[in-house]
C-alpha cells in the first residue's frame, strides 16, 4: 500500500508541477518543458498500460519506456503548438495594424482637403474698408488679450 501512495504521490506531483509550469509566460522554453513533463506523463500512462495488457510485461519497464518517448514528442508538440499560437497572434495583429493604418490615411485625407479648402476660403475673404481704422495690425496681431 505504501509503494502505492508513494507512486501516486509522484504522478499527482508530477502532473501538478507540470500543469502550472505554463502558467508563468508563454515562451519556447516553456512551453516545450510543459509538453515534455505532459508527454512523459501520458507516455508513462500508456506505457504501463500496454505493458499490463501483455502476456508477461513488465508494467514499470512498460511506464519508463512510455516516458521515455514521451519526453521528445512531447516537447516537440509543445514547442510546434506554441509556434502556431504565436503565428496566429502576429496575423490577426497584423491585420488589426493594416486596418489602422487605412483609417489613419483616411483621417490625414480627410485632415488635408479640410486644410485646404481653410485656406481657400480665408484667402477668398475682402477686408471691409469701412472698418478698417477698427484694424489693428501691430505686433500683437492675433493676440485675444489686445
Amino acid at each position: 500500500m505504501q509503494k502505492y501512495c508513494a507512486k501516486l504521490f509522484v504522478v499527482l506531483a508530477s502532473v501538478f508541477t507540470y500543469g502550472c509550469a505554463g502558467m508563468s509566460s508563454e515562451t519556447t522554453t516553456d512551453s516545450a518543458l510543459v509538453g515534455a513533463g505532459s508527454g512523459a506523463l501520458i507516455g508513462a500512462g500508456a506505457g504501463a498500460a500496454i505493458g499490463a495488457t501483455i502476456k508477461n510485461g513488465v508494467v514499470g519497464r512498460s511506464a519508463f519506456a512510455g516516458g521515455l518517448i514521451g519526453i521528445p514528442v512531447g516537447a516537440a508538440v509543445g514547442v510546434v503548438a506554441q509556434s502556431v499560437i504565436e503565428r496566429s497572434t502576429i496575423n490577426s495583429n497584423q491585420q488589426v495594424i493594416e486596418a489602422n493604418f487605412a483609417d489613419l490615411q483616411r483621417q490625414q485625407a480627410d485632415a488635408d482637403a479640410y486644410r485646404e479648402k481653410l485656406q481657400m476660403e480665408s484667402s477668398e475673404i475682402d477686408v471691409d474698408e469701412s472698418r478698417k481704422a477698427y484694424r489693428y495690425e501691430g505686433g500683437s496681431l492675433g493676440d485675444y488679450y489686445q
